[in-house]
């Protein structure tokens, strides 16, 4: 059973023949085991994890402002 997946710390790449960015990501399961593979992306998967990213970068600043103050 799968717990969750992580990204790898490199290797994003953008396939312009099929207009897909591929993400190395490492799939962690129950037992301890862990799977490399690709989370695949289509243009508009893209954008939008694109702009929830900007977004969850932002909330962060946010709250480490807040802590410091």
């Amino acid at each position: 059973m799968v717990t969750h997946a992580t990204p790898k710390r490199r290797g994003i790449r953008y396939e312009p023949a099929n207009q897909r960015t591929t993400v190395p990501i490492t799939v962690h399961q129950l037992d301890g085991t862990a799977v490399d593979t690709l989370l695949v992306l289509t243009p508009d998967e893209l954008q939008m994890y694109a702009i929830q990213l900007e977004q969850a970068i932002e909330q962060r600043r946010k709250t480490q402002e807040r802590a410091i103050a």
